[in-house]
């Protein structure tokens, strides 16, 4: 069911068009994008160096959930790349240490506007600070792009994932993804409000050690709004984002995530 409701998702948004859904926040993981799927945009595009960071909370009350505690800072530069750190402590009282890369290479061959394609990834250390052997090491390469434009005239950005992850006992290492967010009646809540849903077969973190978002075996699909809570040109060289968050709505391992994000400019 999940499989085909992927396939009908990504069908529909990949011809449709979009317009420039607004500032931009990280994925669980810590790239700048929805909710586990990273965008092909990077955050301050508008300066040189610019470094955000943040806590995020995760809940699950399956068996196979839990709770987390997401600490990240990321750091954009050169206005076309970013590098990201994060720590994910569970419920087990283990440390998940995640690290990732992304570059729009697309404004090699055209200027910045509404769409951009970018290359990323990321490297995981998951169950570092359990006393027994289970801890494991993760990787994962993946194609992103992005485009924005109007949605029945409501402000819009789509992304499209494709990507590989890198484990010895993985039976399923194809990546695939795509993230809609959706600048929310804009002329109503005035930019300060944000629906973004995303639906992958990966999660922030590979092998099921993910909180509430236990793509192992199925597809993995998130809702929620995400409130960016500075806005105007006063505030344009800082974020400062609250996010509410359904996570793996689909599925009996479904939860609720809430973080709060905050960033400038720095040169």
């Amino acid at each position: 069911m999940k499989k085909t409701l992927f396939g009908l998702l990504f069908a529909l948004l990949s011809v449709t068009a979009f317009s420039q859904a607004g500032r931009m926040f990280p994925t669980f993981g810590g790239a700048t994008g929805a909710w586990v799927v990273p965008s092909a945009f990077v955050n301050y595009e508008s300066g040189t160096v610019g470094l955000d960071g943040g806590y995020k909370f995760l809940y699950s009350n399956n068996s196979a959930g839990g709770m987390s505690h997401i600490l990240y800072a990321e750091l954009g530069f050169l206005k076309q790349a970013e590098v990201g750190f994060a720590v994910d402590i569970d419920h087990r009282t283990t440390a998940d240490f995640m690290v990732n890369l992304k570059w729009q290479f697309s404004e090699l061959f055209s200027k910045k506007g509404n769409s951009a394609m970018a290359l990323g990834g990321n490297f995981q250390a998951v169950d570092l600070l359990v006393n027994n052997s289970s801890y494991a090491y993760y990787g994962q390469l993946y194609f992103v792009m992005s485009y924005q434009g109007n949605f029945f005239s409501l402000p819009a950005r789509t992304s499209l994932l494709l990507g590989y992850t890198f484990q010895e006992h993985m039976s399923d290492d194809i990546d695939a993804g795509i993230a809609f967010e959706l600048n929310f009646f804009p002329q109503v809540f005035k930019n300060y409000v944000y629906l973004i849903c995303d639906f992958a077969n990966f999660s922030y973190l590979a092998g099921g050690h993910s909180t509430g978002l236990n793509a192992e075996n199925r597809a993995v699909f998130n809702t929620g709004l995400r409130f960016s809570l500075l806005n105007g040109s006063k505030y344009e060289k800082y974020m400062l984002g609250l996010d509410i968050v359904g996570t793996d709505l689909l599925d009996s391992s479904r939860g609720v995530a809430v973080a709060i994000n905050a960033g400038g400019l720095i040169k």
